[in-house]
């Protein structure tokens, strides 16, 4: 091994795992370490055939670090740090080196401090750009949930699977078949290059698109549900006026009792009256009022929503809200209220199986934690742990409430102070979801 593909690798592979962690958050152990630069290294020895292994070996630990996540997902984060190394490295050969009179093809593979200073122009530009872009490859993991976004992510992962094996091709063309192709490798790396950084801008735009649109939606959903809300409003203050005058006929009818003495009319009024009167009051329809200690008109207009839907189809709805309380402050809006709709729903579904179909919905602050809690009953005694956890347990047919689950899995990922607990009783679910507050 030659002293100056001994720095290559100094520089070359700390940059791809490094790119790797930033767009994938994937950390690796010492050993996958050592097995990942082994493979590279062993690429770079075989044949010109086999380098394809460079970029398959991050695939293959990418799904099994995390299987639930779409292949479009394993792809991109296989080939982009290849691909964007790649790129960058022959951009700087190409188009930023020969502004400092270098131009020598021999150097960039036999100098030292040329090949150092290529790789620390690299090291500068993708550092630079990608602050400058604020491309947030975090939210790679929620584009895949919409099913536009992830066709366009498979579609920019060809391209890098075209751009790699037609750019490797063309070099070894030239230095194996001694084939000029120096013409050929300028044009595709700063076609590439602008094509591909673009791809990246439009997806980030669409996305933030995206969430925009999911906004909207949630705002027109404010406005029905208010509209709901205040029908049900309205429904509660009639039934609590005609309650009020007969509480007025009732107390007439009590008095005249106690002036003739007359127990038995007394005993009649309670059992016939005021017993029903009391099973009335108790009825679940009057304990929404912990909606009014919801600060956010969005995350009580999901709620209210997901309430007055769950006892159209028949669930007996309890809603616990002890205090004034608004969303949490360490976690984006529309995740408060992608979570709760997906923990309501899951709620929802297994209750309608139950015999008597009921849910609780519970949400305080502790300490200054956030805690929600969703309960259910259900219709099995026991049910698996892995399935109210969201760890890729399905009890359904084809999986479909899988991308609920999932989704709650990547919450997981997304906020480390986010943890979700399960507690299995009799015939009754409870999934707990604590958001620690920031240290």
């Amino acid at each position: 091994m030659s002293f100056n593909y001994l720095m290559q690798i100094l520089f070359i592979y700390p940059f791809i795992l490094l790119v790797h962690h930033q767009i994938s958050d994937i950390s690796f152990k010492w050993y996958e370490y050592f097995v990942i630069v082994s493979v590279f290294v062993l690429t770079d020895f075989s044949s010109f055939y086999y380098f394809f292994l460079e970029f398959t070996v991050l695939i293959l630990f990418s799904y099994i670090k995390d299987r639930t996540k779409p292949m479009a997902l394993h792809l991109f984060y296989g080939m982009y740090p290849w691909v964007m190394e790649g790129v960058l490295r022959r951009f700087v050969a190409f188009y930023v080196l020969p502004v400092f009179t270098i131009t020598d093809p021999g150097l960039f593979s036999e100098n030292i401090f040329v090949i150092i200073l290529t790789e620390f122009l690299v090291y500068f530009i993708y550092f630079v750009a990608t602050y400058q872009i604020r491309f947030d490859f975090q939210s790679l993991s929620d584009w895949v949930s919409t099913q536009t976004l992830r066709r366009r992510l498979f579609v920019i992962d060809i391209g890098m699977l075209v751009y790699f094996i037609a750019i490797e091709f063309f070099t070894g063309a030239e230095y194996y078949g001694h084939v000029n192709t120096l013409m050929i490798r300028q044009l595709l790396t700063i076609f590439y290059f602008i094509v591909f950084i673009g791809s990246l801008i439009y997806l980030n735009s669409a996305y933030k698109k995206h969430l925009e649109e999911e906004l909207v939606k949630v705002r027109l959903s404010e406005l029905d549900t208010l509209l709901t809300y205040t029908k049900q409003i309205e429904e509660l203050y009639t039934e609590i006026r005609a309650f009020r005058h007969d509480y007025a006929n009732i107390l007439t009818t009590i008095n005249e009792g106690i002036i003739h003495n007359d127990m038995d009319i007394i005993k009649k009024v309670y059992q016939s009256v005021l017993k029903e009167s009391n099973d009335i009051l108790e009825s679940s329809k009057y304990d929404f009022e912990g909606l009014a200690y919801i600060k956010d008109d969005a995350l009580k207009s999901i709620i209210a929503t997901k309430i007055f839907d769950a006892k159209k189809r028949g669930i007996d709805v309890r809603l616990d809200i002890p205090d004034t309380i608004d969303k949490p402050d360490n976690m984006a809006l529309l995740d408060v209220i992608r979570l709760i709709s997906i923990l309501v729903d899951n709620a929802v579904e297994a209750a309608l199986k139950a015999e008597c179909p009921q849910v609780t919905i519970n949400l305080h602050e502790d300490d200054g934690n956030y805690i929600i809690t969703i309960s259910n009953s259900t219709k099995e005694e026991r049910i698996p742990i892995a399935y109210l956890s969201g760890d890729g347990y399905t009890s359904k047919k084809n999986g479909d409430h899988g991308i609920g689950l999932t989704t709650i899995k990547r919450f997981k990922d997304k906020y480390p102070n986010l943890n979700v607990e399960a507690v299995n009783n009799r015939y009754l679910v409870e999934q707990r979801v604590t958001i620690e507050k920031n240290n």
